[in-house]
């Protein structure tokens, strides 16, 4: 099936300080975003990188976008409204009757590529924004725009340079300083020397681009709605998460105003990482190359709040940053220092979820070393200093598990006593300290600090639980608050820390899902991303879990399949791909189960999802069969298998190595074998 977001009325909610409702492309760095009529279109054109670093203003800071295209044709004012959102193919098509306008940003170069076949006069206008300067340089008007006060934390200046070539097609540079202090000169130059059939070959280059993403990985649904909402999660990504230094904020680069929500910056306690949940399970790793960029220019200010403020090695960061550095959690306001940690404890470990998913994923040694070791070992410094050890256990004092808003100032009062044990807190310290001493024997280093985060992982304070409703559940700190009816901050130890799964002893197990079902949260402003592979993970029905989200897409979702909850915005597109990845194919402990949570009497099939140990996994599922289970590993590693059938053969490399007929089973593998499982039942 084709896989594209169709819009037949003129959008509203654009420009807007959130997301938009019109249709958006982009190649990772820059986006284009589409609103308008048919005789009065307009496309904003923005950037990962283009940022306004005011630490300060929460309310002017932040990213923003670039310039604005209009095209202009007065005849078409009545004409009938079709845009669609081409995710195959990377572009956006616009049908005004008989008129058509196609916009794509070049997926190999910053150049955005805009064919205009009217049938009637039309005007292209580059325009500026505001404090913008128009120019012109022979055959290229452009359009500059800079934010260089003083008190910035680092300047942005930024050029799109635009050239009109035959056929009605015309090429817009996109370049910033931080792409190369010689930005304006570049792009004016690129765009000039841009002739017919160099732009030919960038359409070509950049269909292939499209081409070649969609064969990393690919799922075939009975529910063609959900299969396309499936990619409409991948595709969101790849068009904003490509710039290795400026990862995606809360609304990525689909800006359309210089006065984004909360900087439209990079929230720590979930709003950052939750649009990479579903990456690296999808074969998309490489989107994950710009995340770790951001923590680590924070890292100086992280260490120094960690030193200062608690007396602790390791990092303490606030809830807000921004790229380079940019501390987006600044109020003088605020009790706490000046700035907003809102008395978390655990962003930094948040932070690490989506840093262990990709070690897990890829058993990548030179990414460990490079990045996700000595991440994750600042995080556990921190928690060695920060926790006490009392009475035979390690505990957490004064640890928010919900923001708490100190930002009231002086006389701001706790509605609850300071919380003790929070529940992620104890979840993320868990997947901490066992990805480090994952790594640690990986990489064979620190040996000598094993026995300590072993010692804490073994005396760590149990989760708290309590009675709700006849049922034993999480409570959401072992002192401090009870419950609460918003959010889904409760499972998240479940997902995303992914420290409870199917291995997980019953009881425990048992705890988890009474907790889901107290929950009830199907819709929630800030739980969609971890609620639902929560329920996938906990083998909830999935005819249920289709069904509810098919009520958060009728809901919840805007015109063009990005969803508009009330808190936050990207992190919402990651719902749909990563509950269907943990629907069709689970490896939580390094145990692959192939459909776990399926209705395997309706059809699914899915090429290439990644697993645990690095593994890429294909399989299908129809009239209560599992068939074509193929398993190719990337790193050798012994694949570890629960058995779909009641017997069943293993060939590696097309050579039947044995039968088995026990529930799980182990394979020794070696890089590149093919494994394929078939039945004998």
């Amino acid at each position: 099936m084709e896989h594209k977001a169709v819009l037949t009325k003129v959008p509203s909610h654009t420009p807007t300080n959130t997301f938009p409702y019109g249709a958006v492309t982009g190649n990772g760095d820059v986006a284009v975003i589409l609103y308008g009529t048919p005789d009065k279109i307009k496309l904003f054109i923005s950037k990962a990188d283009f940022w306004k670093a005011d630490p300060g203003d929460r309310s002017a800071g932040g990213i923003c976008p670039m310039a604005v295209v209009e095209v202009l044709a007065p005849s078409l004012e009545n004409a009938p409204y079709r845009v669609e959102q081409r995710m195959d193919e990377g572009e956006i098509f616009c049908e005004f009757g008989e008129a058509t306008l196609t916009a794509r940003v070049c997926a190999s170069e910053n150049i955005v590529l805009l064919d205009v076949d009217y049938h009637c006069k039309y005007q292209v206008n580059l325009c500026a924004l505001e404090n913008g300067t128009e120019g012109c340089e022979d055959t290229v008007s452009y359009v500059s725009r800079s934010f260089a006060k003083p008190e910035y934390h680092y300047p942005t200046h930024g050029i799109v340079a635009m050239k009109k070539l035959e056929k009605n097609r015309y090429a817009f540079a996109v370049s910033t300083n931080h792409d190369t202090p010689a930005y304006k000169t570049i792009a004016i130059n690129r765009v000039r020397e841009l002739n017919a059939d160099e732009y030919s070959y960038l359409l070509f280059s950049h269909r292939a681009w499209w081409s070649d993403f969609w064969k990393k990985s690919s799922v075939c649904l009975y529910d063609e709605e959900i299969e396309n909402y499936w990619y409409a999660g991948q595709y969101f990504l790849a068009c904003c998460a490509r710039n290795r230094n400026f990862a995606p904020g809360l609304y990525g680069n689909f800006v359309t105003s210089d006065h984004m929500s909360w900087h439209g910056d990079l929230h720590l306690n979930y709003n950052y990482e939750a649009p990479f949940y579903a990456l690296v399970s999808s074969n998309h790793v490489e989107l994950t190359e710009c995340y770790h960029a951001a923590l680590e220019d924070f890292l100086p200010e992280a260490k120094y709040n960690a030193r200062e403020y608690l007396d602790c090695r390791g990092v303490y960061y606030p809830v807000g940053i921004g790229p380079k550095g940019l501390n987006t959690s600044s109020m003088k306001e605020s009790i706490e220092h000046g700035e907003l940690f809102l008395g978390q404890k655990s962003n930094a470990s948040y932070a690490a979820v989506v840093i262990v998913m990709r070690w897990y994923g890829t058993y990548d040694l030179e990414y460990a070393r490079e990045h996700a070791y000595p991440f994750l070992r600042e995080c556990g410094e921190f928690w060695e200093d920060y926790l006490k050890f009392e009475d035979g256990r390690y505990v957490d004092y004064d640890d928010c598990i919900h923001e708490e808003p100190y930002y009231l100032g002086k006389d701001y009062v706790l509605e609850f006593p300071a919380d003790f044990n929070p529940l992620f807190s104890l979840g993320a310290i868990r997947m901490v300290f066992r990805c480090l001493l994952d790594i640690s024997s990986e990489l064979d280093i620190d040996a000598d600090r094993r026995a300590k985060w072993q010692h804490i992982l073994e005396h760590l304070s149990e989760y708290p639980t309590f009675m709700k409703d006849g049922k034993k559940v999480f409570r959401y700190t072992e002192r401090g608050r009870e419950w609460v009816d918003v959010n889904s901050v409760n499972i998240q130890h479940i997902y995303p820390a992914c420290q409870i799964g199917l291995d997980s002893p019953p009881e425990l197990l048992e705890i988890a899902r009474n907790t889901f079902y107290a929950n009830d949260r199907w819709t929630d402003n800030n739980g969609f991303s971890s609620y639902y592979p929560c329920a996938a993970r906990l083998l909830v029905d999935p005819d249920l879990i289709i069904a509810k989200i098919k009520e958060n897409i009728r809901a919840k979702s805007t015109e063009n399949m990005l969803f508009h909850f009330g808190g936050g915005g990207l992190e919402n597109s990651s719902a749909i791909p990563a509950t269907i990845n943990e629907m069709l194919l689970q490896s939580y402990e390094g145990v692959l189960r192939f459909f776990p949570n399926w209705n395997v009497f309706k059809r699914a099939e899915f090429t290439n999802l990644r697993a645990d140990g690095a593994f890429l996994v294909s399989a299908s599922a129809n009239n209560g069969e599992i068939s074509g289970i193929t398993v190719c590993s990337e790193k050798g590693r012994v694949l570890t298998v629960e058995n779909p059938y009641p017997k069943c053969a293993v060939y590696v490399n097309c050579v039947q190595k044995d039968i088995f007929e026990e529930r799980r089973f182990t394979v020794e593998t070696n890089i590149g074998d093919k494994i394929e499982i078939k039945n004998l039942a």
